[in-house]
Protein backbone atom coordinates (compact mmCIF):
# COMPACT_ATOMS: atom_id res chain seq x y z
CA UNK A 1 0.00 0.00 0.00
CA UNK A 2 1.27 3.48 -0.82
CA UNK A 3 2.14 5.65 2.05
CA UNK A 4 0.43 8.55 2.95
CA UNK A 5 2.00 12.06 3.06
CA UNK A 6 0.81 13.88 5.76
CA UNK A 7 2.18 17.64 5.88
CA UNK A 8 2.87 18.88 8.86
CA UNK A 9 4.68 21.02 11.71
CA UNK A 10 7.99 20.38 12.81
CA UNK A 11 6.60 20.74 16.49
CA UNK A 12 4.09 17.73 15.89
CA UNK A 13 6.64 14.76 15.56
CA UNK A 14 9.71 16.33 16.96
CA UNK A 15 9.50 14.39 20.11
CA UNK A 16 9.12 11.44 17.82
CA UNK A 17 12.19 11.86 15.51
CA UNK A 18 14.23 12.37 18.94
CA UNK A 19 12.54 8.77 20.12
CA UNK A 20 13.67 7.86 16.30
CA UNK A 21 17.59 9.06 17.10
CA UNK A 22 19.00 5.69 15.77
CA UNK A 23 16.67 4.64 13.17
CA UNK A 24 16.54 7.38 10.73
CA UNK A 25 19.83 9.14 9.53
CA UNK A 26 18.94 12.62 9.77
CA UNK A 27 18.30 13.31 13.29
CA UNK A 28 20.63 15.81 14.27
CA UNK A 29 19.95 17.48 11.41
CA UNK A 30 16.07 17.70 11.93
CA UNK A 31 16.23 18.78 15.62
CA UNK A 32 18.80 21.36 14.85
CA UNK A 33 17.32 22.89 12.18
CA UNK A 34 13.38 22.61 13.16
CA UNK A 35 12.26 23.41 9.85
CA UNK A 36 9.09 24.89 9.26
CA UNK A 37 7.35 22.34 7.50
CA UNK A 38 7.70 18.42 7.36
CA UNK A 39 5.98 15.26 5.85
CA UNK A 40 5.11 12.52 7.68
CA UNK A 41 4.87 9.42 5.78
CA UNK A 42 2.49 6.67 6.82
CA UNK A 43 1.11 3.46 6.30
CA UNK A 44 -1.96 2.37 7.99
CA UNK A 45 -1.97 5.28 10.50
CA UNK A 46 1.76 4.54 11.81
CA UNK A 47 4.69 7.15 10.69
CA UNK A 48 7.40 5.22 8.12
CA UNK A 49 9.51 8.54 7.20
CA UNK A 50 9.70 11.96 7.11
CA UNK A 51 10.67 14.30 3.95
CA UNK A 52 11.21 18.17 3.61
CA UNK A 53 11.16 19.87 0.47
CA UNK A 54 11.21 23.04 -0.15
CA UNK A 55 11.23 25.64 -3.34
CA UNK A 56 14.34 27.49 -3.61
CA UNK A 57 15.84 30.52 -5.69
CA UNK A 58 19.06 28.63 -7.34
CA UNK A 59 21.25 31.52 -5.57
CA UNK A 60 19.83 29.11 -2.21
CA UNK A 61 21.24 25.79 -3.59
CA UNK A 62 24.48 28.05 -4.27
CA UNK A 63 24.93 29.20 -1.23
CA UNK A 64 24.11 25.88 0.68
CA UNK A 65 26.22 24.02 -1.81
CA UNK A 66 28.77 26.83 -0.95
CA UNK A 67 28.40 26.42 2.18
CA UNK A 68 28.16 22.89 2.82
CA UNK A 69 30.01 20.75 -0.05
CA UNK A 70 32.68 22.55 -1.44
CA UNK A 71 35.88 21.58 -2.26
CA UNK A 72 37.39 24.60 -2.67
CA UNK A 73 40.24 22.86 -4.74
CA UNK A 74 38.07 21.38 -6.84
CA UNK A 75 34.51 23.26 -7.08
CA UNK A 76 31.62 21.73 -8.54
CA UNK A 77 31.70 23.45 -11.47
CA UNK A 78 28.93 21.24 -13.35
CA UNK A 79 26.67 21.93 -10.81
CA UNK A 80 27.32 25.86 -10.97
CA UNK A 81 26.45 25.90 -14.60
CA UNK A 82 23.32 23.39 -14.48
CA UNK A 83 21.96 26.34 -11.65
CA UNK A 84 20.36 29.22 -12.68
CA UNK A 85 20.83 31.56 -9.62
CA UNK A 86 17.52 33.36 -10.40
CA UNK A 87 15.32 30.31 -11.65
CA UNK A 88 12.95 28.35 -8.83
CA UNK A 89 13.59 24.56 -8.01
CA UNK A 90 12.19 22.25 -5.94
CA UNK A 91 14.90 21.11 -3.47
CA UNK A 92 14.43 18.06 -1.74
CA UNK A 93 16.10 18.68 1.43
CA UNK A 94 15.53 15.60 3.69
CA UNK A 95 14.10 11.95 2.90
CA UNK A 96 14.73 9.53 5.93
CA UNK A 97 12.74 5.72 5.98
CA UNK A 98 12.58 4.27 9.83
CA UNK A 99 15.48 1.59 8.92
CA UNK A 100 12.30 -1.14 9.63
CA UNK A 101 10.28 0.64 6.85
CA UNK A 102 13.33 0.73 3.79
CA UNK A 103 12.87 -1.15 0.97
CA UNK A 104 9.10 -0.83 0.87
CA UNK A 105 8.33 1.59 -1.72
CA UNK A 106 7.73 4.73 0.85
CA UNK A 107 10.78 6.30 -0.57
CA UNK A 108 9.28 6.37 -3.69
CA UNK A 109 5.82 7.01 -2.72
CA UNK A 110 7.18 10.88 -1.81
CA UNK A 111 9.07 11.51 -4.42
CA UNK A 112 6.39 10.51 -6.78
CA UNK A 113 4.04 12.96 -4.34
CA UNK A 114 6.49 15.71 -4.41
CA UNK A 115 6.85 15.47 -8.54
CA UNK A 116 2.67 15.64 -8.32
CA UNK A 117 3.03 18.65 -6.60
CA UNK A 118 5.04 20.15 -9.11
CA UNK A 119 4.77 19.06 -12.27
CA UNK A 120 7.35 19.97 -14.78
CA UNK A 121 9.54 21.70 -12.08
CA UNK A 122 13.44 20.83 -11.52
CA UNK A 123 14.19 19.19 -8.64
CA UNK A 124 17.25 18.87 -6.78
CA UNK A 125 18.40 15.98 -3.90
CA UNK A 126 22.49 15.92 -2.64
CA UNK A 127 21.95 12.41 -1.78
CA UNK A 128 24.00 11.62 1.07
CA UNK A 129 24.64 7.50 0.76
CA UNK A 130 21.55 6.83 -2.18
CA UNK A 131 22.51 8.24 -4.96
CA UNK A 132 21.20 5.02 -6.77
CA UNK A 133 17.66 4.85 -5.30
CA UNK A 134 17.58 8.42 -7.00
CA UNK A 135 18.37 7.46 -10.54
CA UNK A 136 15.63 4.68 -10.05
CA UNK A 137 13.26 7.69 -9.17
CA UNK A 138 14.59 8.96 -13.05
CA UNK A 139 17.11 11.81 -11.48
CA UNK A 140 20.25 12.08 -13.07
CA UNK A 141 23.80 12.89 -12.18
CA UNK A 142 24.79 16.96 -13.14
CA UNK A 143 28.28 15.88 -13.48
CA UNK A 144 31.22 14.08 -12.19
CA UNK A 145 32.47 16.83 -9.96
CA UNK A 146 29.69 16.90 -7.61
CA UNK A 147 27.24 14.64 -5.83
CA UNK A 148 24.18 16.85 -6.82
CA UNK A 149 21.41 15.21 -8.82
CA UNK A 150 17.93 16.44 -10.78
CA UNK A 151 15.45 15.40 -11.91
CA UNK A 152 13.97 17.09 -15.32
Amino acid sequence: MPATIVPTTFNQVKNLIAQLDNRIYHTKELLDDEPNQIETLKDNGNIVGFGVHKRVKGQELINYTNENYLDEDAPPTSFYNDVDPNASYVWIEILDIIDSDQKKGYGRDYVDWVKAQYPNQRIYVYPIKTVEFWYKQKFVSIGNDTEWVRYI
